[in-house]
Protein backbone atom coordinates (compact mmCIF):
# COMPACT_ATOMS: atom_id res chain seq x y z
CA UNK A 1 0.00 0.00 0.00
CA UNK A 2 1.29 3.49 -0.73
CA UNK A 3 1.78 6.05 1.82
CA UNK A 4 -0.50 9.28 1.06
CA UNK A 5 -2.02 11.99 3.13
CA UNK A 6 -5.68 9.94 2.95
CA UNK A 7 -3.80 7.14 4.97
CA UNK A 8 -2.48 9.61 7.40
CA UNK A 9 -5.91 11.16 7.80
CA UNK A 10 -7.63 7.63 8.10
CA UNK A 11 -5.82 6.50 10.86
CA UNK A 12 -5.52 9.39 12.93
CA UNK A 13 -9.30 9.52 12.65
CA UNK A 14 -9.51 5.50 13.63
CA UNK A 15 -7.26 6.02 16.14
CA UNK A 16 -8.95 9.52 17.79
CA UNK A 17 -12.79 8.09 17.81
CA UNK A 18 -10.67 4.74 19.37
CA UNK A 19 -9.21 6.49 21.99
CA UNK A 20 -11.99 8.93 22.67
CA UNK A 21 -14.56 5.96 23.34
CA UNK A 22 -11.97 5.17 26.19
CA UNK A 23 -11.67 8.32 28.54
CA UNK A 24 -10.12 7.28 31.35
CA UNK A 25 -9.06 8.91 34.95
CA UNK A 26 -5.35 7.64 34.19
CA UNK A 27 -4.51 11.22 32.49
CA UNK A 28 -3.45 9.81 29.33
CA UNK A 29 -3.22 12.44 26.39
CA UNK A 30 -5.54 11.16 23.79
CA UNK A 31 -5.06 13.14 21.41
CA UNK A 32 -1.18 12.90 21.69
CA UNK A 33 -1.63 9.13 21.91
CA UNK A 34 -3.78 9.35 18.50
CA UNK A 35 -1.40 11.44 16.35
CA UNK A 36 1.58 9.15 17.52
CA UNK A 37 -0.51 6.09 16.41
CA UNK A 38 -1.56 7.90 13.20
CA UNK A 39 2.03 8.32 12.36
CA UNK A 40 3.52 4.97 13.24
CA UNK A 41 0.62 3.81 10.78
CA UNK A 42 1.49 6.04 8.33
CA UNK A 43 5.02 4.92 8.05
CA UNK A 44 4.35 1.45 8.32
CA UNK A 45 1.90 1.67 5.88
CA UNK A 46 3.88 -0.44 3.20
CA UNK A 47 3.38 -3.49 5.55
CA UNK A 48 -0.40 -2.93 5.54
CA UNK A 49 -2.28 -5.51 2.80
CA UNK A 50 -4.67 -2.80 1.59
CA UNK A 51 -6.33 0.42 2.54
CA UNK A 52 -9.68 -1.13 4.12
CA UNK A 53 -6.67 -2.19 6.98
CA UNK A 54 -5.75 1.00 8.12
CA UNK A 55 -8.40 1.97 10.75
CA UNK A 56 -8.01 -1.35 12.43
CA UNK A 57 -4.04 -1.16 12.20
CA UNK A 58 -4.36 2.54 13.73
CA UNK A 59 -6.50 1.18 16.38
CA UNK A 60 -4.09 -1.61 17.18
CA UNK A 61 -1.61 0.77 17.56
CA UNK A 62 -4.06 3.64 19.82
CA UNK A 63 -4.43 0.51 21.83
CA UNK A 64 -0.82 -0.90 22.47
CA UNK A 65 0.61 3.27 22.89
CA UNK A 66 -2.16 3.32 25.98
CA UNK A 67 -1.61 0.56 27.43
CA UNK A 68 2.09 1.21 27.69
CA UNK A 69 0.86 5.27 29.00
CA UNK A 70 -1.22 3.84 31.76
CA UNK A 71 1.02 1.34 32.76
CA UNK A 72 4.04 4.02 32.97
CA UNK A 73 1.67 6.20 34.84
CA UNK A 74 0.62 3.52 37.13
CA UNK A 75 4.68 3.18 37.66
CA UNK A 76 5.22 6.70 38.39
CA UNK A 77 2.52 6.81 41.15
CA UNK A 78 3.49 3.84 42.94
CA UNK A 79 7.23 4.79 43.45
CA UNK A 80 6.23 8.19 44.51
CA UNK A 81 3.43 6.61 47.11
CA UNK A 82 6.23 4.60 47.98
CA UNK A 83 9.06 7.29 48.48
CA UNK A 84 6.64 9.09 50.40
CA UNK A 85 5.02 6.41 52.70
CA UNK A 86 9.28 6.22 53.27
CA UNK A 87 9.49 9.49 54.34
CA UNK A 88 6.37 9.86 56.40
CA UNK A 89 7.82 6.66 58.65
CA UNK A 90 11.01 8.68 58.72
CA UNK A 91 12.96 5.42 57.91
CA UNK A 92 14.67 7.16 55.03
CA UNK A 93 14.58 10.55 55.80
CA UNK A 94 17.20 12.58 53.64
CA UNK A 95 19.76 14.53 55.76
CA UNK A 96 21.99 17.05 54.92
CA UNK A 97 25.30 18.03 56.94
CA UNK A 98 26.02 21.40 57.86
CA UNK A 99 28.71 22.23 60.39
CA UNK A 100 29.86 18.83 60.86
CA UNK A 101 26.44 17.54 61.80
CA UNK A 102 23.50 15.85 59.88
CA UNK A 103 20.11 17.49 60.24
CA UNK A 104 16.54 16.22 58.85
CA UNK A 105 16.03 18.02 55.32
CA UNK A 106 12.72 18.62 56.63
CA UNK A 107 13.50 20.61 59.53
CA UNK A 108 16.35 22.63 57.54
CA UNK A 109 13.48 23.77 55.06
CA UNK A 110 11.42 24.87 57.61
CA UNK A 111 13.74 27.51 58.50
CA UNK A 112 15.78 28.35 54.90
CA UNK A 113 12.80 30.79 54.24
CA UNK A 114 13.51 32.74 57.50
CA UNK A 115 17.23 32.85 57.04
CA UNK A 116 16.72 33.76 53.46
CA UNK A 117 14.64 36.51 54.58
CA UNK A 118 17.41 37.45 56.97
CA UNK A 119 20.20 37.80 54.74
CA UNK A 120 18.53 40.64 52.66
CA UNK A 121 16.89 40.42 49.35
CA UNK A 122 19.83 41.31 47.01
CA UNK A 123 21.84 38.77 48.49
CA UNK A 124 18.57 36.07 48.32
CA UNK A 125 18.67 36.31 44.90
CA UNK A 126 22.39 35.84 44.62
CA UNK A 127 22.58 33.13 46.20
CA UNK A 128 18.90 31.35 44.88
CA UNK A 129 20.13 32.28 41.14
CA UNK A 130 23.34 30.76 42.10
CA UNK A 131 22.27 27.44 43.10
CA UNK A 132 19.84 27.61 40.41
CA UNK A 133 22.47 27.64 38.08
CA UNK A 134 23.84 30.74 37.02
CA UNK A 135 27.41 31.87 36.66
CA UNK A 136 28.49 34.91 38.87
CA UNK A 137 29.14 36.26 35.55
CA UNK A 138 25.31 36.05 34.75
CA UNK A 139 24.18 37.02 38.02
CA UNK A 140 26.57 39.91 37.82
CA UNK A 141 25.08 41.26 34.30
CA UNK A 142 21.52 40.12 35.61
CA UNK A 143 21.82 42.96 38.91
CA UNK A 144 24.28 45.11 37.40
CA UNK A 145 26.79 44.02 39.47
CA UNK A 146 30.61 43.66 39.12
CA UNK A 147 31.90 39.87 38.90
CA UNK A 148 34.37 40.20 42.48
CA UNK A 149 31.07 41.94 43.97
CA UNK A 150 28.58 38.84 43.17
CA UNK A 151 31.15 36.68 44.50
CA UNK A 152 32.13 38.64 47.21
CA UNK A 153 28.30 39.28 48.39
CA UNK A 154 27.77 35.05 47.83
CA UNK A 155 30.74 34.24 49.91
CA UNK A 156 29.34 36.45 52.30
CA UNK A 157 25.50 35.16 52.36
CA UNK A 158 26.33 31.87 52.12
CA UNK A 159 28.44 31.56 55.67
CA UNK A 160 25.18 34.08 57.12
CA UNK A 161 22.92 31.74 56.00
CA UNK A 162 24.72 28.67 57.52
CA UNK A 163 25.28 30.21 60.53
CA UNK A 164 21.61 31.16 60.84
CA UNK A 165 20.24 28.03 59.57
CA UNK A 166 22.13 26.26 62.41
CA UNK A 167 21.01 28.50 65.41
CA UNK A 168 17.29 28.07 64.22
CA UNK A 169 17.64 24.08 64.04
CA UNK A 170 16.82 22.17 66.68
CA UNK A 171 19.46 20.11 68.34
CA UNK A 172 20.49 17.27 65.37
CA UNK A 173 19.05 13.77 65.90
CA UNK A 174 21.85 11.24 66.92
Amino acid sequence: MVRTTSTYEIALDSAARFLARRRDQEGTCADDLAQIAAIETWQRADGVRNSTCVPSYARTIARRLRSQAIRAIRSERSRAASVADRIEDRAEVPLVRIEDRWHRMHAVLEVLDEALAAVGSLNACLVRGYYEGFSCRELAERYGLDDTVVKARLHRSRARLRALIVARLPAPDA
